[in-house]
């Protein structure tokens, strides 16, 4: 495997975490804005119950002081307009959208039994003496009635709605939790691949770069019997091998010239042995000449 492969794999590990937890951030990150849209959504949603309530319980106010005090004052216009307050707050309620079917029907139920009152109310303002009125007071006591049960719907319909609030935060912890660990297992494992990663390139390229250093350092003061032992498979492994051939090649050189060097004084050495030789053997035919010509009587000097 070359050198450029084991990095790519590095890099590939590292994109592959980066993509995995940054993903896996961005959809938590993504449900904890979806859970504090529907904790403001509830919240709102309690204001316009709370709202409606306050509304619900001045709404017989005008109908109760019709009752007491007769037509003097114009209570019936005081209704019509706490009637369209009322009316406008059902009417945002309706508009929001539930997670639960019950709150559906309580919304149904709620605008119903409004619609009631508000007949009732009607029912109470159309009757031109209502001081005393036996009729009046019974469609009175039945209006009392309605609302109070439309109140107590309402107290519901905010139970409901506290209920999704808080089940909204448990889950909001829960992600704020989850969030929290994704990004210290992002921290703990990035850690651990840079500690791997400088593991694995001390091993796999500076050790092996480190031992051809020292190893051309020993050749180059002699030692021809270095070796480097890397079988890492990688550019670095053949340089090795190449290292260890060049070193045996460099020796086998030096061996010739060694051999040849010796060769070429053994044949020196012969060379003078054989002129020494030759050198004696003119001097004892010299010494021969010299003896014979003196037996001839003609002495002659060489």
């Amino acid at each position: 495997m070359s050198i450029k492969v084991k990095i790519g794999i590095i890099f590939f590990i590292f994109f592959v975490e980066l993509i995995t937890f940054s993903s896996l951030y961005f959809f938590l990150f993504k449900q904890h804005k979806q859970e504090m849209e529907e904790i403001q959504d509830e919240i709102v949603e309690m204001d316009l119950l709370r709202d409606l309530q306050i509304s619900l319980s001045m709404v017989v106010m005008p109908a109760n002081d019709y009752l007491i005090e007769g037509a003097q004052i114009n209570e019936k216009e005081n209704f019509i307009v706490l009637s369209a307050k009322v009316e406008d707050l059902i009417s945002k309620i309706e508009k929001l959208e539930f997670d639960k079917i019950e709150e559906g029907q309580l919304v149904n139920h709620i605008k119903a039994e409004y619609t009631k009152a508000k007949d009732i109310a009607s029912k109470i303002f159309s009757i031109s003496n209502a001081v005393g009125n036996k009729e009046a007071g019974a469609l009175m006591e039945e209006l009392d009635s309605l609302i109070d049960l439309t109140i107590s719907e309402c107290d519901q319909f905010r139970k409901i709605a506290l209920q999704e609030i808080e089940e909204a935060e448990d889950s909001w912890q829960r992600l704020i939790t989850l969030l929290n660990t994704i990004i210290f297992t992002g921290v703990i494992l990035t850690v651990i691949l840079i500690i791997g990663s400088l593991f694995f390139f001390n091993r796999t390229i500076t050790s092996p770069l480190i031992s051809l250093r020292d190893a051309a350092m020993e050749v180059g003061r002699g030692n021809l019997e270095k070796k480097v032992d890397i079988s890492s498979g990688d550019e670095i492994g053949d340089l090795s091998i190449s290292f260890n051939k060049m070193v045996e090649d460099l020796r086998t050189l030096i061996d010739k010239e060694k051999e040849i060097s010796k060769h070429r004084e053994e044949a020196l050495f012969s060379y003078e042995q054989n002129m020494r030789n030759y050198e004696s053997e003119i001097k004892n035919l010299r010494l021969e000449i010299n003896s014979l010509l003196q037996t001839l009587g003609r002495p002659r000097k060489y």
